[in-house]
């Protein structure tokens, strides 16, 4: 009977080791797909990040750009509200300036769009390769973890053995 209990465990052990090792294969497919998915998301963030020097100094000119467009706004509002005699001139230029502050004010919405847009991509490639590092991180982890079990398994299973062989 103790014979039979032994092999049966035996038996057991070397079921688990197998069920380890498939898991183990398995998460190994992962984590080289998802270290795939990895470098293509980092090697985004990096053409990203070397385009960010470039993307900085757009910002910093649109930001420009944008004080600028406000100032000349300013300028334009202040030289409405100026009140001087009507005259044909004066009707003409006021209707130009008019214009030209509507024309700054798109401006002004289109430069904060650019901005946005361009935070948000450095934001994404970032924020996506993170991820993609997280879970390759988790997958190793936990490959660790199943080896380590398979060897406790595949020690459990000889000390078996080793009594099988004692009775």
């Amino acid at each position: 009977a103790k014979l039979k209990t032994l092999g049966a465990n035996i038996n057991d052990k070397n079921a688990k080791i197998k069920e380890l090792e498939r898991q183990i294969a398995k998460l190994s497919e992962n984590i080289d797909e998802n270290q795939k998915v990895y470098e293509r998301q980092e090697r985004v963030f990096k053409e990203t990040s070397a385009k960010q020097d470039s993307l900085n100094k757009q910002l910093e000119s649109l930001q420009q750009e944008l004080i600028d467009t406000i100032l000349r706004d300013m300028a334009i509002v202040m030289m409405l509200n100026s009140k001087e005699p009507l005259s044909e001139d004066s009707i003409i230029s006021e209707e130009v300036l008019r214009h030209l502050s509507e024309n700054a004010k798109k401006d002004i919405e289109k430069i904060i769009l650019q901005q946005q847009s361009i935070k948000n991509d450095l934001n994404v490639a970032k924020i996506r390769a993170n991820n993609a590092k997280k879970i390759i991180t988790a997958q190793i982890n936990k490959r660790e973890i199943l080896k380590s079990a398979k060897k406790e398994q595949q020690n459990l299973a000889n000390k078996m053995n080793s009594e099988l062989k004692a009775y």
